[in-house]
Formats: structure tokens, sequence, C-alpha cells
């Protein structure tokens, strides 16, 4: 999972898009996908990377067939959906990969991606954080978050 991470946080979306399962019907829009997962997972943090199991084979104490892995939960519409990972392969090696059923629920969590009240609360403690900072560094911050915005 570091490595989607680490392409996603690079926008590497096509790198990224390798450990989405992507529905059938749905490649056209991989990379979109893989944009809208990352802004999803981003705000609500529902994955702890320390937490993941650094075992090839993942979690075997889950009760889940060893292919799959429930990495953790988003809450939409009044409803817990599963985050979940599948062992895939390419002629790169094995990985794990978000599961088409996870990533056929990404459209619904994109739209409902903002939790207002979470939201505010870390805006303002992001903004408290980078007032308290020399001008400088408050624009250089500042900048570098206008050059992220899509």
């Amino acid at each position: 999972m570091r490595e989607f991470f680490d392409a996603a946080n690079e926008r590497r979306w096509s790198d990224a898009a390798r450990y989405l399962v992507i529905p059938a019907g749905e490649q056209a829009r991989r990379d979109e996908l893989t944009r809208h997962l990352k802004s999803v997972l981003d705000i609500r943090r529902p994955i702890d990377l320390e937490t993941l199991s650094g075992e090839s084979g993942g979690r075997l104490d889950d009760r889940l067939p060893g292919s799959l892995e429930q990495v953790g939960t988003i809450g939409t519409r009044g409803h817990a959906q599963p985050v979940r990972l599948v062992r895939s392969s390419d002629a790169q090696g094995d990985f794990w990969a978000f599961s088409a059923t996870t990533v056929s629920h990404v459209d619904d969590w994109y739209a409902d991606r903002i939790d207002h009240e979470t939201f505010s609360t870390r805006q303002r403690a992001i903004w408290e954080r980078i007032e308290a900072t020399p001008s400088e560094v408050r624009d250089a911050v500042l900048e570098s978050i206008r050059k992220r915005l899509p």
C-alpha cells in the first residue's frame, strides 16, 4: 500500500492506479477514480498504515479469505462500507490492490467526502498552526497548497 500512497502523493496517477481493481466498464476513468480515492482517503483517513500487516499474506486472524484484507471502513449515508484489498499480480509481481467493490464506492464516497464538522475542526487547527509561523513560512505553505489544488 505504501507504493500506492507514494505514487498518489507524487501525482503519478497511472502508477497509483495499478493498486486499484477497476470495475468492468470503468477503465477509461482509471486515473480519475485513483485521484478521487486518494482524496477520500486523505479526508476520511480510514486506513492506519502503521497497523497494516507487513506479511505478504496479510492478516490471518480476521476471518477473511487469505486473498482479502479489510483495512478500514468509510461511513456514508448512514452505512459503514468496508475498504478492502485483494491479492493481485501483474508482470511486476504480487501486490495488494483496492478491491473492485471498494473502487465501485469511490464515486459515492467522493460526492460525500467532506464531513463538514471534522473538516472545519481540522481546518481551524491547521490554520492556527500556519498563522503562528513566520510570514515567509506561511507564504510558502500557502503557495504550496495553491499549487496542489485541482
